[in-house]
Protein backbone atom coordinates (compact mmCIF):
# COMPACT_ATOMS: atom_id res chain seq x y z
CA UNK A 1 0.00 0.00 0.00
CA UNK A 2 1.35 3.42 -0.95
CA UNK A 3 1.27 6.06 1.75
CA UNK A 4 2.82 9.41 2.52
CA UNK A 5 4.34 10.07 5.94
CA UNK A 6 5.34 13.44 7.41
CA UNK A 7 6.70 13.89 10.91
CA UNK A 8 5.90 16.90 13.11
CA UNK A 9 8.85 18.30 15.05
CA UNK A 10 9.01 20.56 18.11
CA UNK A 11 9.42 24.09 16.66
CA UNK A 12 11.33 25.80 19.50
CA UNK A 13 12.64 25.45 23.03
CA UNK A 14 15.17 23.05 24.45
CA UNK A 15 13.55 20.10 22.63
CA UNK A 16 13.69 21.87 19.25
CA UNK A 17 13.82 19.42 16.35
CA UNK A 18 12.66 16.37 18.29
CA UNK A 19 9.70 14.43 16.90
CA UNK A 20 6.30 15.23 18.36
CA UNK A 21 3.80 13.64 15.96
CA UNK A 22 3.10 12.18 12.53
CA UNK A 23 0.63 12.71 9.68
CA UNK A 24 -0.12 9.83 7.26
CA UNK A 25 -2.00 9.95 3.94
CA UNK A 26 -3.17 6.64 2.46
CA UNK A 27 -5.35 8.18 -0.27
CA UNK A 28 -6.39 11.58 -1.62
CA UNK A 29 -9.06 12.04 1.05
CA UNK A 30 -7.85 9.69 3.78
CA UNK A 31 -5.40 11.45 6.07
CA UNK A 32 -4.75 10.58 9.71
CA UNK A 33 -2.61 12.03 12.48
CA UNK A 34 -1.06 11.17 15.83
CA UNK A 35 0.71 13.31 18.43
CA UNK A 36 2.31 12.46 21.76
CA UNK A 37 0.80 14.06 24.86
CA UNK A 38 3.96 15.67 26.20
CA UNK A 39 2.20 17.27 29.18
CA UNK A 40 1.31 13.79 30.43
CA UNK A 41 4.93 12.66 30.00
CA UNK A 42 4.41 10.60 26.84
CA UNK A 43 7.34 9.95 24.51
CA UNK A 44 6.74 9.82 20.75
CA UNK A 45 7.34 6.35 19.30
CA UNK A 46 7.45 6.29 15.49
CA UNK A 47 5.91 2.84 14.96
CA UNK A 48 3.04 3.45 17.37
CA UNK A 49 2.40 6.94 15.98
CA UNK A 50 2.25 5.66 12.40
CA UNK A 51 -0.12 2.87 13.44
CA UNK A 52 -2.48 5.33 15.18
CA UNK A 53 -2.36 7.78 12.26
CA UNK A 54 -2.99 4.99 9.72
CA UNK A 55 -5.99 3.77 11.74
CA UNK A 56 -7.42 7.30 11.89
CA UNK A 57 -6.89 7.70 8.15
CA UNK A 58 -8.75 4.49 7.33
CA UNK A 59 -11.52 4.75 9.95
CA UNK A 60 -11.85 8.53 10.11
CA UNK A 61 -10.94 10.90 12.93
CA UNK A 62 -13.54 11.04 15.73
CA UNK A 63 -15.79 14.09 15.38
CA UNK A 64 -15.17 15.28 18.96
CA UNK A 65 -11.37 15.11 18.80
CA UNK A 66 -9.56 18.43 18.84
CA UNK A 67 -6.71 18.58 16.33
CA UNK A 68 -3.60 20.32 17.76
CA UNK A 69 -2.37 23.48 16.00
CA UNK A 70 0.96 21.97 14.90
CA UNK A 71 -0.90 19.02 13.37
CA UNK A 72 -3.40 21.34 11.61
CA UNK A 73 -0.57 23.11 9.77
CA UNK A 74 0.90 19.78 8.68
CA UNK A 75 -2.54 18.44 7.68
CA UNK A 76 -3.01 21.33 5.24
CA UNK A 77 0.42 20.65 3.75
CA UNK A 78 -0.27 16.90 3.56
CA UNK A 79 -3.67 17.45 1.90
CA UNK A 80 -2.04 19.35 -0.98
CA UNK A 81 0.77 16.81 -1.18
CA UNK A 82 -1.69 13.86 -1.28
CA UNK A 83 -3.71 15.50 -4.08
CA UNK A 84 -0.53 15.73 -6.19
CA UNK A 85 0.73 12.24 -5.30
CA UNK A 86 -2.44 10.13 -5.56
CA UNK A 87 -3.57 10.65 -9.15
CA UNK A 88 -7.14 9.93 -10.28
CA UNK A 89 -7.26 7.34 -13.07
Amino acid sequence: MNELITYVKVPSGRRKGQLRGVVVAVDRDKIGWSQANEKAGDKFIKERGIAIARTRALNGTPAKSKIPYDIQKTLVYMTHRALRYFKVQ
